[in-house]
């Protein structure tokens, strides 16, 4: 992995809203439509992604890593290496 393919995965990730994970089959709706309260899959998304990634059943992991992948999706601006050789926006 490279770093602008981790920037990529950040991106996403922190670009996803609740409406575009339901859709995907990522999370699960309530009968409102919102993010079910029981899983609380929506909360420790927001608090803890990693851990959101590694307890998420495999038929919806599938379904996340496709939407990551999905081409449709916004790219993340270009990286461009400053002085001291970190990333920056």
């Amino acid at each position: 992995m490279t770093a602008a393919d981790l920037l990529h995965l950040a991106y996403r990730m922190c670009n996803f809203s609740a409406h575009d994970l339901i859709k995907a089959g990522v999370l699960i709706a309530d009968a409102a439509g919102n993010p079910a309260i029981g899983g609380s899959d929506w909360t420790r998304l927001n608090n803890d992604p990693m851990t959101f990634i590694i307890k998420l059943p495999r038929d919806r992991l599938d379904k996340l890593a496709a939407l990551i992948d999905d081409d449709k999706c916004i790219d993340p601006p270009p990286i461009r290496a400053t002085i001291d050789g970190c990333l920056e926006i």
